[in-house]
């Protein structure tokens, strides 16, 4: 590295670089800088040069792109992405013992914060994706993260909780899923057997089947990268501390990012919670999408768990009717006769908590229970793809022993960590290495 960087020296232009009023800048001799590569560290001398009006310029630094810190591009970027999966201090221990090299966990940490900070850039400029899917989904959830005592509170964030939510350390993350389908119609039953692992052996080997002729067929017509109707493409994600409208507001200029034209239906994918549903609501009205908006779906898993509870109170956990009392309603619901189950709640005497609570959330969630409109449709009605994300993007990171986090320390983990999620470190990367560049080397030479 240091005969290359001398070669380097030797092979630059002798001139002195020039102004942007083109006048050339004073040569006030060599400075040394510390260098910190993936083979190591060392000292290398650069002409310094000065002008009143452009301040101080290195050009060997420019031209090898140096970054202002002394650690390379390359190794901020290792050292950040290791910090997306584990603990500051542990996430080096592969990297020293690879490289022979001591890093100190504050130094990932102030690397992951640096590049944490520039993510909301980094796609802020993406150029719309191909188009994929003939349907836009959208799903929201939230996730908790312990934050540091004393921590600043967000300025925007309400000053009177909503149900549900306590004063103290743990702070919800809104965890925003957009993606795309090609719709795939199935019946009431199909889902209410995935639910409850009805398949038999026959029909699990036939549904199988079925799925490896369909990638059989599309390997033969040279599509592999085809999905199979109903899988979600080019899946996003991002999390967000602070309002829950941050998160939505994300989630639907992505939409928009995504289909400019506007020519797509929506489909939104939501847990049933009262801020969430009327935050998105609001949201994609404000954004003008509210009129593409096909359907608004109530997570299927969540209405079985009510069914659960409520079987539970009527015959208790260990009836070995119980799982085909729930599936016989589960069936119900999923036909889109939702008045049946609620005329069978309402006439219950004497309810207990549960059965009051199924009531009135499935009163409540009428309008987003329409299930038979939506399977024959090709929605999906499951929250698993959003469920899922809150899982390996927030808490699989942020949940470790003893783990605190100030909010924007924790924010910025969250942004990378959704850049390695979503497929585009590398890509992230030479954009940081970019803007290095454009803000440090603006000189002529």
């Amino acid at each position: 590295m240091q005969e290359f960087i001398e070669q380097k020296k030797a092979l630059r232009q002798q001139g002195p670089p020039l102004t942007p009023a083109q006048q050339p800048m004073h040569n006030k001799g060599e400075t040394p800088r510390l260098y910190h590569s993936i083979f190591g560290q060392f000292r290398l001398a650069r002409r310094k040069y000065h002008s009143p009006e452009a301040g101080t310029y290195y050009a060997l630094d420019a031209s090898l792109n140096l970054p202002p810190e002394r650690h390379s591009y390359l190794l901020q970027s290792w050292m950040a992405r290791a910090a997306t999966a584990e603990a500051f201090e542990p996430s080096l221990g592969l990297l020293c013992e690879v490289l022979d090299q001591d890093f100190k966990a504050m130094t990932a940490q102030r690397i992951s914060a640096r590049y944490g900070a520039q993510v909301e850039a980094y796609y802020g400029q993406k150029p719309p994706l191909p188009e994929q899917g003939q349907v836009l989904g959208l799903s929201f959830d939230g996730k908790g993260v312990r934050i540091l005592q004393g921590d600043q509170p967000d300025p925007l964030e309400r000053a009177r909780l909503m149900k549900g939510q306590k004063r103290g350390t743990k702070k919800q993350a809104t965890v925003s899923v957009s993606f795309s389908f090609d719709p795939a119609p199935r019946q009431a039953q199909d889902v209410a057997k995935s639910l409850h692992r009805r398949w038999s052996a026959e029909e699990r080997a036939t549904r199988k089947a079925a799925r490896e002729a369909q990638r059989q067929a599309r390997k033969a017509a040279q599509k592999p990268d085809e999905a199979e109707a109903g899988t979600a493409l080019d899946v996003h994600r991002r999390a967000f501390l602070g309002p829950q409208k941050r998160a939505i507001a994300y989630g639907a200029n992505e939409l928009k990012r995504r289909d400019p034209e506007g020519r797509r239906p929506i489909v939104v994918l939501i847990d049933g919670h009262r801020a969430l549903v009327e935050g998105t609501a609001e949201v994609l009205a404000e954004a003008g999408l509210a009129e593409r908006v096909e359907a608004t779906i109530l997570d299927i898993v969540h209405v079985s768990e009510y069914l659960w509870r409520w079987g539970t109170a009527v015959l208790g956990e260990q009836h070995p009717e119980r799982e085909g009392w729930v599936y016989e309603r589960l069936l119900l619901i999923l036909e889109s006769r939702l008045a049946e189950v609620l005329d069978e709640l309402a006439a219950l005497e004497a309810p207990s908590k549960a059965i009051v609570e199924a009531l009135r959330y499935f009163r409540n969630h009428r309008a987003m229970m329409d299930y038979r409109s939506y399977l024959s449709k090709g929605f999906p009605v499951s929250t698993g793809l959003v469920e899922g994300t809150c899982g390996h993007l927030v808490k699989d990171r942020m949940e470790g022993s003893g783990m605190r986090w100030s909010r924007s320390g924790a924010q910025h983990i969250l942004n990378t960590r959704a850049v390695g999620k979503n497929g585009d470190w590398e890509d992230f990367s030479e954009f940081v290495k970019e803007q290095g560049r454009s803000l440090l080397y603006k000189i002529s030479t």
